[in-house]
């Protein structure tokens, strides 16, 4: 499954992190009881709304029932992930269009009606199903299974029916996508749906890829995914259910970031195992990042701190790559996965200044170092590694902005601070001498002209960007 970091966020923290008194009721696989986040935790900003036309079906395809289907593995089938998406699309379109659109609003009518009967039942909540195997990291997964990852977007799709329509049964199957949260694993019962668990620490996992066992995957990002969707719909409907369980996750994560964080090298994807993926340190720092922009508690931008050092944040992305002329450049061929088969690092030394296209960027095990593939210029098709005489132009490259900015610190001593051009690049040195420590305010970080730096927002230093290491720290 696929996912966007998402940025910026609205609310302050405003208190400590609590534990609830009451112990958990494993026997009865009852959620109720878990560790809730003691500050305030609001949703991202949502983004620019897309119009669609109406009736619009995209890439998917109507079934005999009327739920659209999704092309996977060469064949079409059952997803809630894509559904809960194309669903909530459907009803922005709807919403932003004047004079609304019949065709949009009767698909979504349809196909939850649809998804609604098929669904699985269990005390009281509904389980919607993906109705196709799967094997995920901690196991096969049969058909059909079940995801909190998916499930998350659905009270949302059901609340905005309810004020569009009017009709209570949508308000019903609000109760019951919710409830689904609290009806965890039962122990020694098998096959039981399920899509959230009380861990054994009592943390609350909203579980990606719930296991036919009861284990959990306790999945980073697919915890995350499914805690913003649920947090907007808490605040479009004030449903106080939705809100712990919100509150409950991301206490989760407080607890968990340093077991997420994997010092020195790429993050885990998945607490129950030690596990890691290369390709999803990107996406778990962006979720610390998000969840700092949901609450503004300082801790969360630390881990992201410490992960931007671990590995890189940016995945590969088009960018253009500067290089300064009269200076070596280590460069290299790689042709095989994670560097297996890179050839020998080489020297280049250009002879002037210029500026080459690069689509891609990563981090190899087998070799220290950030690399960007050259596209074009004298040297395409090699890696270059990353320094302050060659490096992404621009302000994008492990990028972290702030809705709650932070406290910069300065210690005694000179401090040079830049003004940065359209490109990046460094202008305009400012010498400031500190006779004591002092501190200033952040809302955006990034690596520029090679070097990590903070731009900063107070006073005669507003603008600004000084360069993080020993002297400027957080």
């Amino acid at each position: 499954m696929t996912r966007r970091a998402m940025l910026a966020g609205t609310a302050a923290l405003v208190g400590a992190t609590t534990l609830m008194s009451t112990s958990p009721s494993r026997a009865q696989a009852d959620n109720t009881f878990f560790k809730t986040f003691g500050g305030s935790v609001v949703p991202l900003p949502a983004g620019p709304r897309q119009t669609l036309s109406d009736g619009y079906i995209g890439a998917l395809r109507i079934g005999p029932d009327g739920v659209p289907l999704t092309q996977l593995n060469g064949g079409w089938v059952i997803h809630p992930t894509i559904l809960g998406n194309y669903l909530n699309s459907l009803l922005n379109s709807y919403e932003t269009v004047s004079g609304g659109q019949p065709k949009n609003l009767a698909r979504v009518v349809t196909t939850m009606e649809a998804l609604l009967a098929r669904a699985a039942r269990r005390n009281g909540a509904v389980f919607l199903k993906y109705e196709f195997p799967w094997h995920a990291f901690n196991g096969d997964l049969p058909d059909p299974w079940y995801s909190s990852f998916g499930q998350s977007k659905f009270p949302q799709v059901a609340w905005r029916l309810w004020k569009i329509t009017g009709e209570r049964r949508w308000l019903q199957a609000c109760r019951e996508l919710v409830q689904a949260f609290y009806e965890g694993p039962v122990p020694g019962k098998t096959g039981l749906p399920w899509i959230a668990k009380v861990d054994p620490n009592h943390n609350l996992w909203l579980d990606e890829y719930p296991t036919p066992s009861g284990r959990e995957s306790a999945v980073f990002n697919g915890h995350y995914y499914a805690l913003h969707e649920l947090s907007v719909y808490s605040q479009l409907s004030g449903d106080a259910q939705a809100q712990k369980l919100v509150s409950g996750a991301v206490q989760t994560l407080a607890d968990y970031r340093n077991l997420c964080r994997h010092a020195g090298t790429f993050s885990h994807y998945f607490a129950s195992t030690s596990a890691n993926v290369p390709s999803y340190h990107y996406i778990n720092t962006s979720c610390y990042l998000n969840v700092y922009n949901n609450t503004g508690w300082a801790p969360f931008a630390t881990t992201v701190d410490q992960m931007i050092s671990d590995w890189r944040f940016t995945e590969g992305k088009s960018a253009q790559l500067y290089l300064s002329g009269g200076y070596n450049h280590t460069i290299r061929k790689v042709t095989g996965s994670a560097g297996a088969n890179a050839g020998s690092a080489t020297t280049w030394k250009p002879g002037s200044n210029m500026v080459v296209a690069s689509g891609a960027r990563t981090q190899y095990v087998a070799f220290n170092g950030v690399w960007s593939r050259m596209d074009s210029g004298p040297r395409k098709g090699y890696w270059l590694l990353e320094s302050i005489y060659g490096y992404p132009e621009g302000f994008d490259t492990d990028r972290c902005e702030y809705r709650f900015p932070r406290v910069l610190y300065f210690e005694k001593g000179k401090v040079t601070t830049f003004i940065a051009d359209s490109r990046g690049h460094m202008t305009n040195p400012r010498v400031t001498t500190f006779n004591a420590r002092s501190s200033a305010h952040t809302s955006l970080r990034a690596k520029v002209n090679g070097r990590q730096y903070a731009k900063l927002t107070d006073g005669s230093f507003a603008g600004r960007w000084a360069p993080l290491g020993g002297t400027v720290h957080f």
